[in-house]
C-alpha cells in the first residue's frame, strides 16, 4: 500500500533501478547519470509505442552507443514511478531519473551502495550493482555458449577480447 509518502517514493526508486539493472546491465556511472527527456525515446508505432533507453557513445566508458527497447513490464513500470513517485524525491522537477533529495543527480558511489543495501533489505541477498553485468553475460552464455558477440553487446564491451577474457571460464 502506498501512503503517498517519500519513504515508498524511494522504495519504488530502488526497484526501478534494480529493474533497468536486470534488463539493461549498464555500468552504475551510466544508471545515475540517466536523464527522464534524454535517455529515453518512445517511437510511436501501433498498437502502442516502444520506449527505448539510448545512451550515446560519448557517454558510456568504451564509447560505445547503448540502446535497447525496453521490455512491455518495465516500460509500464517506468511510467508509473514517473507518473506516481518520481515528484516525491525531490522539492522540484527534476530531470534525472533517479534523482537525490535536492533534485540533484545522485552520487554514483553512494547510489551504488544504496541499492546494494536495498536488495540486501528487500531480499536478504548480497549483490552489488556490478554483479548485474556478470550475472547476465553469464545467464547468457550459459544459454547460448557460442554467441560471445551477444555478450559483448549487453555489456558493451568494445571489442570481444575483452568478453572473451572475462568470461572464458563460463564456456569451459
Amino acid at each position: 500500500k502506498d501512503p503517498g509518502g517519500r519513504r515508498e517514493a524511494l522504495r519504488v526508486m530502488f526497484a526501478c533501478a534494480v529493474e533497468f539493472l536486470l534488463i539493461a546491465p549498464m555500468r552504475i556511472d551510466n544508471l545515475a547519470r540517466l536523464e527522464i527527456a534524454r535517455h529515453f525515446v518512445r517511437t510511436h508505432s501501433r498498437p502502442a509505442g516502444v520506449v527505448h533507453l539510448v545512451i550515446p557513445a560519448h557517454e558510456t566508458k568504451t564509447n560505445e552507443p547503448y540502446e535497447l527497447a525496453l521490455p512491455k513490464e518495465t516500460a509500464a513500470f517506468l511510467a508509473d514511478y514517473l507518473a506516481g513517485y518520481h515528484k516525491r524525491l525531490s522539492p522540484g522537477p527534476s530531470p534525472w531519473l533517479f534523482p537525490n533529495d535536492y533534485g540533484m543527480r545522485r552520487h554514483t558511489t553512494s547510489f551504488a551502495t544504496e541499492i546494494r543495501d536495498f536488495i540486501l533489505r528487500e531480499t536478504g541477498i548480497r549483490m552489488n550493482v556490478h554483479l548485474f553485468r556478470h550475472l547476465a553475460a553469464k545467464l547468457h552464455l550459459e544459454a547460448y555458449p557460442e554467441d560471445i558477440e551477444t555478450a559483448r553487446r549487453i555489456l558493451g564491451h568494445r571489442n570481444v577480447t575483452t568478453t572473451l577474457r572475462s568470461y572464458a571460464e563460463i564456456k569451459t
